[in-house]
């Protein structure tokens, strides 16, 4: 572990069905996951970027995570994934910048742990 505070990156996914319910519940678990995983305070967090499939269109991940009362100091953005021939369905993706002195612990559930098994190191929850 180093001693300095670095500005770090950190990626995770997540499936889910295409409703408000459950975009919402998918963002807040894996956004809860990350910031257990990687003991991350929400005062280290820089930003926030989400991306999503084309097949997710009922409530904006962004949205669901602020009405459910999570990082309300900080930038947050959505945008598209290019759409690619047999890419995974339904999935929404998260990029966090923040400061830490711990290497990210990436995070991968609800049926996106395909995407980057080599960065896998939590069971699906």
């Amino acid at each position: 572990m180093s001693l300095i505070k670095k500005l770090r990156a950190l990626r995770g996914a997540v499936c889910c069905e295409d409703s408000q319910e459950s975009i919402s519940s998918a963002v807040v678990s894996l956004y809860s996951q990350i910031l257990k995983e990687n003991s991350l305070s929400e005062k280290n967090i820089v930003s926030i970027q989400f991306t999503v499939t084309d097949d997710i269109r009922a409530l904006n991940p962004a949205s669901a995570l602020r009405k459910n009362g999570f990082a309300k100091n900080t930038p947050l953005f959505c945008a598209l994934e290019p759409c690619i021939e047999a890419s995974l369905p339904k999935t929404i993706r998260i990029l966090i910048y923040y400061y830490s002195r711990r290497k990210p612990i990436h995070v991968y559930i609800g049926g996106a742990k395909v995407l980057r098994p080599d960065l896998i190191k939590n069971k699906d929850k």
